[in-house]
């Protein structure tokens, strides 16, 4: 059995006071997201929402049904039944979202890119923090265990590297659980940045 993996994503912003002034410094103490993926909610099991609908793109196929095969990803309210070793019937990671969908991608063998997204209108001089939710589908069976890098990159023409998180493995636990992972970014110059 491939490995799985669910994927929720939130860009969250922190000011710092000594702001250069190109953002109001009233907004030194906001700490809500400015760019926030959720996915929808929705009582079907499988959302008919495309990649587009929420302003990303992905090298993996699509799946509005089981199998979710290597390579493919399904926006779905819960784990669908497919085997002993998922979290079957597990929900995303958001207290009181009633049926809210989550990003589950079988993640391939042959690694791929299951979101590039853009966020524009960055505060110059402000640090960032970029954050995701994320799990292991598949239960403490000793399976292969997937891993993910975050990059965050310039939207120029050089697409310069600027922050990376690397997972590693994520782990398997007896039920569904969620770890937060972040990653800081200073905003020096330009603004708008790709996460991939």
């Amino acid at each position: 059995m491939p490995p799985l993996m669910l994927v929720c994503i939130t860009i969250a912003l922190h000011f710092f006071p000594e702001s250069g002034g190109l953002c109001s410094d009233d907004n030194t103490t906001n700490i809500a997201p400015i760019f926030l993926v959720t996915f929808g909610s929705g009582s079907a099991t499988f959302s008919s929402a495309t990649p587009a609908n929420f302003s990303f793109t992905t090298t993996y196929q699509q799946a509005f049904t089981i199998p979710i095969e290597d390579g493919y990803f399904a926006f779905t309210n819960a784990i669908p039944n497919v085997n002993t070793v998922w979290h079957t019937g597990a929900l995303d990671h958001t207290p009181n979202d009633i049926d809210g969908y989550m990003f589950l991608a079988n993640a391939d063998p042959n690694p791929g890119q299951f979101y590039r997204g853009t966020v524009n209108n960055l505060c110059i001089g402000e640090r960032y923090e970029f954050s995701a939710y994320l799990t292991n589908l598949v239960g403490p069976f000793g399976l292969a265990k997937p891993s993910v890098i975050f990059q965050i990159r310039t939207s120029t023409s050089d697409n310069t590297l600027i922050g990376q998180l690397d997972t590693g493995e994520i782990p398997e636990y007896s039920t569904m659980t969620w770890t937060k992972l972040a990653l800081m970014i200073q905003n020096y110059s330009i603004q708008h940045r790709t996460i991939k």
